[in-house]
């Protein structure tokens, strides 16, 4: 049943809608951090926010279904890797999908690392502030938000550098998929990188928000007795 067109076309969809959100999210929340950190007197209101990310998911709402419904894309079962891996009906819509995500998965691994240096710079100009309250309530926060990127940085550096050998394969090589010297890393690299830790990443963030936000623990803990 795991080849099953239908069943392969919703996973697919997804497997990469799924990530590409979970990204952006991420990535709001750290540049808003950093943003508030360089800008304290500056509000940030809630429905800018919200414009954004609304916007942002009907961008990838469109970029994932609408070349399925014009037929120009199609998720087909490879036997070999096990999986369900999307292609594009030509050249150039096979290169648009990867190129968009590249963009929506690989590279945003590089400005939410500029905002976590910044982030983390600015923590340690804070000890120097004299409302000692002030800080620490700020702090506690920021250093919540940073656990979370820099979980993100750590567990999608291996992809980023999966897009990047695809990449350098496509210019220099011309091939569709990434050159790969060994059997192993052709046939799992991207298994690992877009699934295991993927799922690494999905099980360390709740144990993150347990151990670090005062009220979400306690609700967990009186719920066991409840």
């Amino acid at each position: 049943w795991y080849d099953n067109s239908i069943f392969c076309t919703v996973f697919g969809t997804l497997f990469n809608l799924i990530p590409e959100l979970s990204v952006f999210l991420l990535a709001v929340l750290s540049f808003s951090r950093t943003y508030l950190l360089l800008s304290p007197l500056r509000k940030q209101t809630r429905t800018a926010t919200f414009s954004v990310m609304g916007i942002f998911l009907c961008l990838v709402l469109v970029h994932e279904i609408l070349p399925l419904v014009l037929h120009k894309l199609h998720f087909h079962y490879t036997s070999d890797e096990a999986f369900c891996w999307d292609a594009g009906v030509s050249q150039a819509w096979d290169i648009y999908d990867n190129v968009v995500d590249m963009t929506l998965l690989a590279i945003p691994i590089i400005p939410v690392s500029i905002s976590c240096l910044i982030t983390c710079y600015k923590i340690y100009k804070s000890s120097n502030t004299t409302n000692h309250k002030i800080c620490l309530v700020k702090r506690n926060a920021t250093i919540t938000i940073l656990l979370y990127t820099i979980t993100y940085i750590v567990f999608s550096l291996p992809n980023f550098m999966n897009y990047v050998v695809w990449a350098q394969s496509k210019i220099r090589f011309g091939t569709s998929a990434p050159y790969y010297s060994g059997v192993f890393m052709k046939y799992y690299s991207w298994l690992l990188t877009d699934t295991l830790l993927v799922t690494v990443v999905s099980t360390i963030n709740p144990l993150i928000l347990l151990l670090r936000v005062r009220k979400y623990k306690l609700s967990v803990s009186t719920s066991q007795y409840s």
